[in-house]
């Protein structure tokens, strides 16, 4: 051949590649401009959401960074800042800034790599579910009577004049879908080793402990928590002291993971993370979360092999020094007084506000059992199972049911590969979740459904067969993820003289 035919056949196909690298940056561009205007109802401005996807574009287009890579370390600052909901600008939590930076970044993953996207077909249900629990209440609107009443009893319960705007439901349902629907799959897509799940617990397990470790700060006199004090109760780095309460609980069995470790700071540091979420819970004074986390230890302890090997002395220790405690000072009584579990402790506007709230919420189910009133009541019962068939019906509990039946199964397949532990302690922080859901309104909140999330990941790995003729490290902390298995001697054969 020629070699000026040679140089033209190369020249086009040079074009052909800046045209098809110039049509996936465009396309990405616009996913991230989408993305930035649909998460603006998930608390952040569209104008936000597309410049934060705007610098991964110039992030990637100046450094070259790898798609894998840029995904893990934008995902990993997501769960570190999820359960910091107190901190917020332009609308939404500080840790929705980097969820939109590591959406895009997935996007980003997707379009270069042409790698299939991983979602399992019943949450794909799950979230169709939900919206079609939103649009049936849409084409049929509720009684005018539910919706006065519910205005009359918000402004009853609730007198402070940011929760007397009218509340969007289609808002309401598109932040509930970021959360039950996107998350869990971004964290699927970044938790592809071992390594890495173990890496995303540990982060999230951080999150928790850094928040109550300013809650606990707070109560102690030095206030650097962004929200003020709630009747002597702190929020930490969340939006209300039961968010912490539910952040601490869920980050028990994680951090009691730590104590299971071989290496001697891993544990160190389950010995000191442990009290701190204690005391977390405490500086909160949250009445549930007092006695979900102590469920979770006891749990944590009993469901975890190695953990449950010093069982028979840890706890009478740990018995006698709480009863010596308890009689001969007075840190019981005013741990009891502080979470509001005290005899005389003033909780019956708190429980007269709850009685309301759950009443309301059984009107409006017996009026719309089947979809719902909107999903703009997904917060009001103080009880998730009622939040759910108040806002969106039979439809919406049976979807989360659903959901919560792909955890079980996810935890099945978890559980019959080589990290048991990990999904014993992600599997046990979603039921301490889903106990404590009684008596809490934390449903539609983003950093509840990062361990699921990590759940799904961990049954994805456990899944995967090893094809590639590499095996997985499983020490923590000396991390060479993937080290070759080294390759068996030819057998020798003899040969006759």
């Amino acid at each position: 051949m020629p070699v000026d035919d040679q140089r033209g056949r190369a020249g086009r196909w040079v074009t052909l590649a800046r045209m098809r690298k110039a049509l996936l940056v465009l396309v990405f561009v616009l996913a991230v401009a989408a993305g930035g205007f649909l998460l603006a109802n998930v608390g952040i401005t569209p104008v936000a959401g597309a410049g934060l996807g705007g610098v991964v574009v110039a992030a990637l287009a100046a450094t070259r960074v790898p798609t894998e890579r840029l995904l893990w370390a934008t995902t990993c600052l997501f769960v570190v800042t999820v359960t910091w909901n107190g901190i917020r600008f332009g609308g939404g939590a500080f840790g929705n800034a980097f969820l939109v930076v590591a959406v895009a970044s997935l996007v980003a993953h997707v379009v270069v790599t042409r790698e299939p996207l991983s979602l399992p077909p019943w949450l794909l249900l799950a979230g169709l579910g939900f919206l079609l629990a939103q649009v049936l209440t849409l084409v049929f609107p509720p009684n005018v009577e539910i919706a006065s009443r519910e205005a009359i009893e918000l402004r009853t319960l609730y007198p402070t004049p940011p929760l007397l705007l009218a509340r969007s439901d289609i808002a309401a349902l598109l932040k509930y879908e970021a959360a039950v629907v996107i998350v869990p799959v971004l964290l699927i897509a970044a938790g592809t080793t071992r390594v890495k799940c173990r890496r995303l617990l540990d982060l999230f397990a951080v999150s928790a402990l850094v928040s109550a470790f300013v809650a606990v700060l707070a109560l102690g006199g030095l206030n650097l928590a962004p929200t003020p004090f709630q009747d002597s109760r702190s929020a930490g780095l969340a939006i209300h002291p039961n968010y912490l309460g539910v952040g601490c609980t869920i980050a028990v069995p994680l951090t009691m993971l730590w104590l299971t470790r071989a290496d001697i700071r891993w544990r160190l540091a389950g010995a000191c993370a442990l009290p701190v979420l204690l005391a977390g819970v405490i500086a909160s004074g949250s009445r549930g979360g007092s006695v979900t986390i102590l469920v979770g230890v006891v749990l944590s302890v009993a469901l975890l092999p190695r953990l449950r090997r010093g069982l028979g002395i840890v706890l009478p220790v740990v018995g006698m020094i709480g009863i010596v405690v308890l009689l001969y000072t007075g840190v019981g009584h005013h741990i009891l007084d502080q979470v509001r579990l005290a005899k005389g402790s003033d909780v019956s506007g708190a429980d007269y506000a709850r009685g309301y709230a759950a009443d309301l919420a059984v009107e409006q189910i017996r009026a719309r059992p089947f979809s719902g009133v909107g999903f703009s009541v997904i917060a009001d019962a103080h009880d998730i199972y009622l939040e759910l068939l108040a806002a969106g019906g039979i439809i919406a509990l049976t979807s989360f049911l659903l959901f919560c039946g792909g955890l079980v199964s996810a935890a099945r397949r978890g559980l019959r590969g080589p990290q048991r532990d990990e999904t014993i302690a992600a599997s046990l922080a979603v039921g301490l979740w889903l106990i404590g859901g009684v008596v809490g309104n934390e449903l539609a909140d983003k950093f509840l459904y990062v361990v699921p999330g990590i759940l799904l990941a961990l049954a994805r790995v456990a899944s995967r067969r090893p094809s590639d003729g590499t095996a997985v490290v499983d020490d923590p902390v000396r991390m060479s993820p993937e080290t070759p298995i080294p390759e068996a001697p030819p057998p020798r054969v003899a040969v006759p003289a």
